[in-house]
């Protein structure tokens, strides 16, 4: 995240300009209320965001239409 647009997610999420600091400096870790709030306003599983994966996409069947289009 980068930029003015970087603070609007998280505070819209309800989460202060702190926490975020200290996520970036790794100084502290979302709790999986905090990383299901990032997951949703991204559309992306929260397991993408720990790096669990590289598959961005929540299901299958997004999955399937996406790969179908190409």
């Amino acid at each position: 995240m980068s930029g003015n647009g970087r603070s609007c997610i998280p505070l819209a999420l309800g989460i202060s300009r702190a926490a975020i600091s200290h996520y970036e400096k790794n100084r502290r870790e979302p709790d999986s209320e905090t990383l299901s709030k990032f997951a949703d306003s991204y559309q992306v599983t929260v397991d993408y965001l720990v790096g669990r994966t590289l598959v961005p996409i929540r299901s299958l069947s997004i999955m399937y239409e996406v790969l179908s289009m190409g």
